[in-house]
């Protein structure tokens, strides 16, 4: 009688475990998903005239697993983005820093084209994956969840888009080391950055 009876509890046992695990596959885990970039700077503009992530040399690789540490395939692009890390400096246009593509079999997928929005931040960015952000460590050696990306836009005011507002802050950096106007990354702010900053001033979100 013992004997039936914990086998019958082993086996409902294993049953709940079994169904746990169903529920969960193939649900996006943060703590289990990876991100991994080389890190820079990039400049996005408000149309996504900027930079892309790939030409200043800092895409973002995304794996994406579930909580039983199984790779998503499929998983939709238009749900995967990256984003300020919480600082809310960065304001995107609506679908301005989508994945390229959906994940491949490995659960794999990058971000590494132009960026819409505006904004500056220098406090890193995250990747989000149906809104939540993965908080596994990035693979850069630190152990920090935040990827080491600097981020500005000649739309400075963060409005999604390029006014006299921000001709006037632009104004007051010219000739200062102030990295939300140095769109070319030479560590000042000059005329090779006012070039720039002309060829972007009235532009929107799409």
């Amino acid at each position: 009688m013992f004997n039936r009876r914990l086998l019958s509890l082993v086996l409902v046992t294993g049953l709940i475990l079994g169904l746990a695990g169903l529920a969960w596959a193939g649900v996006p885990d943060p703590g289990q998903s990876e991100v991994s970039t080389p890190g820079g700077a990039v400049t996005i503009t408000p149309a996504g005239n900027g930079q892309s992530l790939a030409d200043r040399g800092t895409p973002v690789t995304v794996t994406i697993r579930d909580a039983n540490g199984l790779a998503i395939a499929a998983y939709p692009a238009q749900d995967i983005w990256l984003d300020d890390a919480g600082s809310g400096d960065i304001n995107l246009c609506q679908g301005g820093s989508l994945a390229d593509d959906d994940t491949d079999v490995n659960g794999v997928t990058t971000i590494s084209g132009l960026i819409a929005g505006g904004g500056y931040t220098q406090a890193g960015m995250s990747v989000y994956v149906s809104g939540v952000a993965l908080t596994v460590a990035v693979d850069d050696g630190t152990g920090s969840t935040i990827l080491n990306i600097d981020v500005n836009s000649p739309d400075l005011n963060g409005d999604r888009e390029v006014s006299l507002s921000d001709i006037s802050l632009f104004t007051s950096d010219l000739t200062v080391p102030q990295f939300r106007s140095d769109f070319n990354h030479d560590g000042t702010v000059n005329l090779s950055d006012l070039s720039l900053f002309a060829t972007w001033i009235g532009e929107t979100c799409p």
